[in-house]
């Protein structure tokens, strides 16, 4: 299979939370692995969350925009972007 990643992706295992509706709703979530362009996250349920929020890493102090470019049942490859 290629590879389509633009930059080298790392294992991961961090707690984060995705926020949405102007950080009123949310779900939490783990972080599985990440790239300096994209992450894949698992949710403990299949949660309900839009296409574009705003997914806070507390372990790295950040907060980054993301938009959700693939979904499987808990899992979501997300694209990161900054504001």
């Amino acid at each position: 299979m290629d590879e389509r990643r633009r930059a080298l992706r790392r294992r991961t295992y961090l707690g984060a939370r995705v926020a949405f509706g102007a950080g009123a709703l949310g779900a939490d979530c783990i972080v599985r692995n990440l790239s300096g362009g994209g992450a894949k996250i698992m949710f403990s349920d299949r949660a309900v969350v839009p296409t574009e929020f705003d997914l806070t890493i507390p372990q790295k102090c950040e907060t980054v925009r993301a938009r959700i470019v693939w979904r499987r049942a808990e899992l979501a490859g997300v694209a990161l972007y900054t504001r």
